[in-house]
């Protein structure tokens, strides 16, 4: 019998240091695993059943998210939740437009733990 993850993991994409470093330190303090990736192709390659959300740059090698959604959803064969981290305002249209959380950059810790948690509660209740 499986026994289920007792840590859930995030998988960063993050093409600055300092800001990938940031968050991995809110995230692990949070109790979260963390995976991180400094492109978009990286990250795809990270991708399999263990990442149960994604905290993603919105412009990553000048070019915006939604390729990269796309990737997700063709490597996983399903959409998991994604927070778009970006200091870009086409970013927070973008994240409107996708239904995605949006994380202004620079952000506080208790932003990314707040969107966590609201994904968090809207997994627990949403029918598999």
């Amino acid at each position: 019998m499986a026994t289920e993850r007792a840590r859930q993991r995030v998988l960063v994409v993050e093409d600055s240091a300092d800001i990938a470093e940031a968050l991995t330190v809110v995230l692990q303090t949070e109790g979260y695993d963390v995976v991180c990736a400094t492109t978009r192709n990286q990250a795809v390659a990270l991708l399999d059943d263990s990442i149960d959300y994604i905290i993603c740059d919105y412009l990553m090698e000048g070019v915006g998210v939604a390729p990269f959604l796309a990737a997700v959803r063709v490597v996983l064969g399903r959409d998991l939740p994604v927070i778009l981290c970006t200091a870009h305002a086409d970013g927070k249209l973008e994240a409107t437009r996708l239904g995605l959380d949006f994380l202004a950059k620079p952000f506080e810790p208790d932003d990314v733990s707040k969107l966590l948690a609201a994904r968090k509660a809207a997994r627990a209740t949403t029918p598999n």
